[in-house]
């Protein structure tokens, strides 16, 4: 029986399965993304895929739908990865470029989406530092990394402060913050960065205690996952406020040998 791929997801990964499914001239259908976040199909999607005589698979797509194969977009214990499975499923062997989009999922393990966990793995497999800032940059361009909001990023690290040699603070015109996290690795691998836009949101990326502290004191947080938190300020008192929580809150982490 044929296949017929419904996708969803942005990123490196879901680019190279497309690149493998039009490589076979496999049939696939992008799943545009909803409210949330969410790639959703319905049952009469995939009966009538089933009526054309073609077996349905779901890649980072949901949905109370029966008779189709769902291909999880992140990698455990128990699944191999999708980019892995439309491959081996297929006939088809991973190139070298494809095994490094592969090892960067960030959805391997469920990451944070700001997180560089991934950079100091794929440092660990000997990767090399071009190779590493190629892939995290097409990973960033699939996601909708503007060429423009990229050069702000670069803008942005050069403008950069560091508090007390413990802080990051530094100011951007946009929300990748990805831009900015993934070239500050290579000058702080153990990140304790806070990130305001001129938007008046910011992102503090550090250590899961300081960002639950920080989530409890009541300085705009809204979100805590982790070590990251994401929050709005109003005024640049708040962000005073915000970066001397975060520079009291550091220090212990010089006691530690950490910063």
């Amino acid at each position: 029986m044929e296949k017929y791929y419904f996708v969803g997801g942005k990123g490196a990964v879901i680019s190279e399965i497309i690149n493998i499914l039009k490589e076979k001239n496999i049939a696939y259908e992008r799943v545009p993304e909803q409210k949330y976040g969410i790639y959703r199909v319905s049952q009469e999607q995939i009966d009538s895929v089933l009526a054309q005589g073609k077996k349905p698979y779901l890649i980072n797509v949901t949905g109370h739908v029966e008779n189709a194969i769902s291909i999880p977009n992140f990698c455990n214990h128990l699944y191999a990865s999708a980019l892995e499975r439309v491959a081996v499923e297929n006939g088809v062997e991973l190139s070298a470029w494809q095994a490094l989009v592969q090892l960067n999922d960030e959805n391997r393990f469920k990451e944070y989406p700001y997180d560089v966990h991934q950079i100091g793995e794929l440092v660990r497999y000997g990767y090399s530092h071009q190779e590493i800032d190629k892939v995290r940059a097409y990973d960033r361009a699939e996601k909708g990394v503007t060429p423009e909001e990229e050069d702000a990023a670069e803008d942005c690290i050069s403008k950069m402060s560091v508090r007390n040699k413990l802080l990051v603070v530094t100011k951007l015109p946009h929300e990748k913050y990805s831009a900015v996290l993934d070239r500050l690795f290579w000058q702080q691998p153990v990140q304790n960065v806070v990130i305001f836009t001129t938007t008046g949101a910011f992102l503090y990326a550090g250590f899961a205690d300081i960002a639950a502290r920080l989530f409890m004191a009541g300085i705009g947080a809204y979100s805590l996952s982790f070590a990251f938190v994401e929050g709005w300020y109003n005024a640049e008192t708040d962000v005073n406020r915000i970066v001397k929580f975060l520079s009291y809150a550091s220090r212990e982490k010089v006691k530690d040998g950490l910063l």
